[in-house]
């Protein structure tokens, strides 16, 4: 899910108990660019600027880009709704980095 869509674009691996906003440029044009990982009581405002040379696209958690016009204002937050999601089998959040990540 999103620990890999971020991870792809070199966000950080991060435990869902973690709750936080992980915020990850997505093929920034600036070598400095970097993931902000957040609290999830922290709400991020993103202004496209009215001087901005470049276009800019937001997605969310790795939904349908939307492109931000000039003045723009995207503001992220922790919903209300929670998400209650089964787990099929009893295998940890680290099980799964772990399989995934060691070549046996």
């Amino acid at each position: 899910g999103s620990t890999a869509y971020s991870l792809s674009a070199g966000g950080p691996i991060v435990e869902p108990e973690a709750k936080n906003i992980i915020i990850t440029p997505v093929c920034a044009h600036e070598f400095g660019s970097r993931s902000i990982v957040a609290s999830d009581k922290r709400q991020v405002s993103v202004q496209m600027v009215r001087n901005a040379r470049r276009n800019a696209y937001l997605s969310a958690d790795g939904g349908r880009a939307v492109r931000l016009n000039m003045g723009d204002v995207a503001t992220i937050r922790k919903s209300n709704m929670e998400t209650k999601l089964l787990r099929l089998k009893e295998r940890s959040f680290f099980d799964v980095l772990n399989a995934k990540f060691i070549c046996n």
